[in-house]
C-alpha cells in the first residue's frame, strides 16, 4: 500500500520543455447526439427448459448465429 501514500508529481508543460499550443486539439466537435437503439425481442415459450432450449437453438440456427 505504499503506491497509495506516495504523493503525485504533477508537471505542467513548461516543466517538460514543450508547448502547450503542440497539444491542442486538432478537430472539431460537430455534432453530439444520443444515437437510438432499436431492439428486437422474442420471448420463447415452452413447456420444459429442455424443450426451450431446442427453440432456441433452432431459432439460432435459422438466424446463422450457430
Amino acid at each position: 500500500m505504499a503506491a497509495s501514500k506516495k504523493e503525485l508529481t504533477i508537471l505542467d508543460a513548461a516543466a517538460l520543455g514543450v508547448d502547450a499550443a503542440d497539444f491542442a486539439a486538432t478537430s472539431d466537435l460537430t455534432e453530439l447526439y444520443i444515437p437510438q437503439v432499436n431492439t428486437e425481442c422474442e420471448l420463447i415459450k415452452a413447456d420444459s427448459p429442455a424443450e426451450a432450449g431446442a427453440l432456441l437453438a433452432l431459432k439460432l440456427r435459422e438466424a446463422k448465429v450457430i
